[in-house]
């Protein structure tokens, strides 16, 4: 054979060499990727793209939204302990007074047992309010009263009498004592007397009347037999 058969053949071999060695190259690639494969059962592979976040600047702020509706009101907490007390401060300015009333006047003459007493001397009058020449009390404000007479009485003879002292307002018996004395031998003196707690008013007219059985009967003068008072309670 000549050198250019021998170098046909040459080639030949070389060629089924190379290509026995790529089928195994192809077959050990197989292999590989197989037990990649069972590898991997039950892994799931995670992708993962990581990728830059960029910063914006803030955008401008939005308008304040309605305001809601108001909540139901809570319960009421506990009172807490009472302060201490404050000091005490300045007295007021005394408020205006009323005038005082009261009244004192006494007979000093003897007059007959029969008709208005009349009570000559006053003694003292704090408001202005007695009137000796008509015995009359006549108070200036409206409240209460303690108003008393007394009246000595002479019989003059021994019979029995019955003497009756009243006290009136405006004409009408508002008060009345009435004293039986029976004859005696001397002559019995007496003494009535007559008392209320009144409600009066302006302008109402307080006198005295008296009467008796006995005709001839008179009155005894003098501060501790007759006498007619009166003073007003504080009231309203």
């Amino acid at each position: 054979m000549d050198k250019k058969g021998e170098i046909e053949k040459l080639k030949v071999k070389i060629g089924d060499i190379q290509a026995q060695f790529q089928a195994q190259l192809q077959a050990q690639a197989q292999t590989q990727n197989d037990k990649d494969i069972i590898s991997n059962v039950g892994n799931p592979v995670v992708n993962v793209n990581v990728s830059s976040t960029s910063t914006n600047e803030a955008g401008d702020t939005g308008a304040t939204g309605a305001t809601g509706a108001t909540g139901a009101t809570g319960a009421t907490g506990a009172t807490g302990a009472t302060g201490a007390t404050g000091a005490t401060g300045a007295t007021g300015a005394t408020g205006p007074t009323e005038p005082e009333s009261a009244f004192r006047a006494f007979s000093n003459i003897s007059q007959p047992a029969n008709g208005q007493v009349l009570f000559q001397v006053e003694q003292f009058d704090l408001n202005n309010e007695y009137n000796p020449v008509t015995s009359t009390f006549t108070p200036q404000q409206p409240g209460v009263y303690s108003i008393i007479s007394s009246v000595g009485i002479n019989p003059t003879v021994l019979n029995a009498y019955t003497v009756i002292l009243e006290m009136r307002v405006n004409g009408v018996t508002i008060a009345r004592e009435i004293e039986h004395v029976p004859a005696a031998q001397p002559i019995i003196i007496t003494d009535v007397t007559v008392s209320a707690i009144l409600q009066l008013i302006p302008g109402n007219q307080v006198t005295i009347t008296i009467s008796t059985t006995q005709g001839a009967a008179v009155t005894l003068a003098g501060e501790f037999n007759t006498h007619f008072e009166a003073a007003r309670f504080p009231s309203p």
